[in-house]
């Protein structure tokens, strides 16, 4: 089935050629239509992209430098509509739910590079340091970039990470940095890339963080609050990426390699009476990637292949079980190359595109008896099209997957193949202001994964994938007025959304609290409102900005009326969270202070007190001074106090954050 996708697809590009808008001869004797733009603020303040006909959010570096992030999953926190689940510790896993879709419903790309994990279905966005980052974009709907893969067009949301190492210059770049932190946690970094004879460059990124993470914490597990030491945190992180590139005229080619290894001890949950844990993880990880890319007149073609190794090994001395301990070993495999093809049509924003890309995972393990194979080939074709005032955007995903894993002494395969549509409107009502109107709707189907289908005791063969469908209606309104001396901008947008999972993948007990199943069983109604209001003045040489968004999220169980947790609000979801900021700069010098509240939260389907997590709330303040130097040579100094308010909080339970602490950055460079 995978191969008639590959001739869709040519057809298609074939089709194209020739029914898109070609050049007028004639064009001197007209007059060009005008098609209204909004105008974009400063990203390094305001994240929100009120262009955008779908949600979506951009955080520059300096943006993340404001908001003292260390890796991805912190820079994820302060966009409106996503719930991190963050283990603690300096090495824990960080996931993402937006809007209630679980992590498996979003993907991640580094340099279009997209980075999956069939195994789990989910990224640690722990293990993507915000060093050597220019940008990191979320996108729900479709993806932003015309470069993105077929792939990252399959699922609901979308993690797009721009390195500044992919950034070619004439002259060398290099920056130096490091991190330091009052909870025992270090990071160092460096990166260069060199260009050579104006066509080519080299470059390279190491990257290092280490440190034994220890932190006190209040613990009332006792009824008393008792102050502990949170331990058995250690970390030993090290990542290295070496990249080359050549560039021709309306082409260019680009090979990256990169090796990932960790080794450390994980905290664990803080257990009455128990506080001691031991357990171990030890991961390495190989990858090599290349991609091709060429534009002639209004066309545009990208091609990409990469393969990876990932070994994961977990240990537990203390285990209860027969042997007394456990010992978990992982080999995953997976290769992967595709290609896009897109045509800009009459105005810049304005293009057809089509792909396809075919990814081929394997995985290895002694939990596993079936050692499974997964064979995928996703194709999409879309649009995207000014229509007067409307703009409309589109696109049909097709997924065909194909399983295959040993079950007893015989092989037993397992087929999916699913389409998926989406449909983007955006309107500009008003000639004279900028007041748009948007409105998208996208199913998604988010396929089990190996663990899902093959996990000894516990996996599920027959398992369907998750269906979703999406509903997003809101309205942005931007505006910039004053003079030279003194400028503002104001940004405000609302969005109302709805989603509707079925089919959704749990986990239940079957004959005791050791032995579970994964079936089809859950339903999930989700509905909400998100608010955002931006602002900034220039005055002379005085910058100040402040933005503050608002969610309310009701996301209720609806799989069975008979059941206790029917209606219920889902587990680790609040009903309400919101994000604030402030910053004020002036000749180099910057204050800025950010504020994150999220409210009440559930650990389990049934709303009753003993599940419940309090409300918490996380303030950070920071002070920055950049000393600019000769040859565009730059030092920036960064010291923040982060949890000034010293409040103990759990984002999952029994796994405590860090109370009030001190970070210090150093980076120096012409990055």
């Amino acid at each position: 089935m995978a191969i008639p996708k590959i001739y869709l697809i040519g057809g298609i590009a074939i089709a194209m050629y020739f029914n898109c808008y070609s050049q007028d001869t004639t064009m001197k004797h007209k007059k060009l239509e005008v098609v209204p733009v909004i105008e974009k603020a400063k990203q390094s303040e305001f994240i929100t992209d009120i262009s955008s006909s779908c949600p979506s959010y951009t955080l520059s570096k300096e943006k993340m430098i404001d908001l003292g992030t260390v890796d991805i999953g912190d820079a994820m926190r302060y966009v409106p509509g996503v719930q991190l689940k963050d283990y603690g510790g300096i090495g824990g896993i960080k996931t993402v739910s937006f809007r209630s879709l679980g992590a498996a419903h979003t993907s991640v790309s580094l340099d279009h590079y997209l980075q999956p994990n069939t195994q789990t279905g989910s990224i640690n966005l722990s293990a993507f340091e915000t060093f050597g980052m220019s940008q990191l974009q979320f996108t729900s709907g479709q993806p932003a970039s015309m470069d993105a893969m077929p792939s990252a067009y399959v699922l609901a949301n979308h993690i797009a990470v721009a390195a500044s190492i992919m950034e070619t210059d004439s002259v060398l770049r290099w920056k130096v940095y490091q991190n330091m932190s009052s909870i025992h946690a270090y990071e160092s970094g460096v990166l260069c890339s060199v260009p050579i004879k104006k066509k080519a460059f080299i470059g390279f990124q190491g990257f290092g963080r280490y440190g034994s993470g220890q932190y006190p914490f209040v613990s009332t597990l006792s009824g008393d609050e008792e102050e502990q030491i949170r331990t058995n945190a250690d970390l030993l992180s090290i990542k290295g990426r070496a990249v080359a590139g050549y560039r021709w005229k309306n082409a260019s080619i680009a090979a990256n390699f990169s090796y990932y290894k960790n080794d450390q001890l994980l905290p664990g949950a803080v257990i009455l009476f128990n506080p001691f844990n031991d357990q171990e993880l030890h991961q390495s990880n190989y990858r090599a990637d290349v991609n091709y890319t060429l534009t002639k007149k209004d066309w545009h073609l990208r091609t990409t292949a990469f393969s990876q190794s990932n070994e994961t090994d977990y240990y537990d001395p203390t285990f209860l079980n027969a042997q007394g301990f456990i010992r978990s070993n992982y080999q995953q495999q997976i290769s992967a190359a595709g290609m896009m093809l897109s045509r800009k049509l009459k105005y810049r924003s304005e293009r057809l595109f089509a792909g396809v890309d075919g990814t081929y995972s394997q995985l290895e393990s002694d939990q596993f008896t079936a050692r499974p194979k997964r064979m995928a080939v996703n194709t999409v074709v879309g649009i995207s099209k000014w229509l007067g005032k409307w703009k409309v955007e589109g696109n049909l995903t097709h997924q065909f997957i194909q399983d295959v894993a040993r079950s007893s002494d015989t092989l037993k395969t397992i087929n999916y193949s699913k389409f998926s549509p989406y449909i983007s409107i955006g309107v500009l009502p008003f000639d004279q202001q900028n007041i748009r109107f948007r409105f998208f709707y996208k199913r998604v189907f988010r396929m089990p994964t190996f663990n899902d289908l093959y996990y000894n005791f516990i996996g599920n063969t027959n398992l369907l994938p998750e269906d979703a469908q999406l509903f997003n209606g809101g309205g942005t309104w931007g505006k910039s007025f004053g003079k030279e001396q003194q400028q503002h901008r104001v940004e405000l947008n609302v969005d109302a959304f709805y989603n509707r999972i079925k089919n959704k993948i749990v986990a239940i007990p079957t004959k005791d609290l050791f032995n579970w199943s994964m079936q089809n069983i859950g339903k999930t109604e989700v509905k909400g409102v998100e608010a955002g209001l931006a602002y900034q003045l220039k005055k002379n040489e005085w910058e100040y900005a402040v933005t503050t968004a608002h969610i309310f999220n009701v996301s209720i169980d609806i799989t069975d009326p008979e059941s206790p947790s029917y209606g219920h609000q889902i587990p680790y979801t609040p009903l309400y969270a919101s994000t604030q900021s402030l910053s004020i700069a002036f000749k180099g010098y910057k204050i800025t202070t950010n504020l994150l509240y999220t409210g009440k939260r559930y650990t389990l389907n049934e709303n009753i007190p003993s599940n419940q997590l309090n409300a918490f709330t996380d303030w950070n303040i920071g002070v920055e001074k950049t000393f600019s130097f000769k040859k565009n040579r730059k030092l920036g100094i960064h010291l923040r106090m982060m949890n000034v308010l010293n409040k103990n909080y759990e984002v999952i339970r029994s796994f405590p954050m860090p109370g009030r602490y001190y970070q210090f950055t150093l980076n120096v460079g012409n990055l």
